[in-house]
């Protein structure tokens, strides 16, 4: 590869073998080197690193909405200048993506304004 995107692109030139998108901002991209590369909006990263493979991604893509994945996280807090710790339950990981619906095939997605 050449260009831009080869050198300083999500990959940094590495071909992939596979992508698995689960929403915006949540997807996990298998490296042909055997890397993996992901993204987890709403996660904190060390939540991410230490939990989430690739697999998991492929796991919650193909349960056809059976699967959840639920995480822990602790994060530091302010409020009126007093810090708090403050412990979250999210989910993290689910094929549920509120900005587009999956027909039946399981794989063809539309917008909701495009059901009607």
């Amino acid at each position: 590869s050449s260009g831009i995107n080869a050198k300083y692109g999500r990959t940094k030139g590495v071909s992939t073998s596979e992508f698995v998108g689960l929403r915006s901002k949540m997807y996990s991209i298998l490296l042909a080197d055997e890397g993996e590369k992901s993204a987890t909006a709403g996660v904190k990263r060390c939540v991410a690193k230490k939990f989430f493979r690739h697999a998991e991604f492929v796991r919650a893509v193909k349960s056809r909405g059976e699967y959840e994945f639920r995480v822990q996280q602790t994060t530091i807090r302010s409020k009126a200048h007093v810090l708090r710790t403050v412990t979250q339950s999210r989910r993290a990981l689910s094929r549920y993506d509120d900005k587009r619906f999956i027909l039946s095939d399981g794989e063809s997605t539309r917008a909701p304004r495009t059901l009607r």
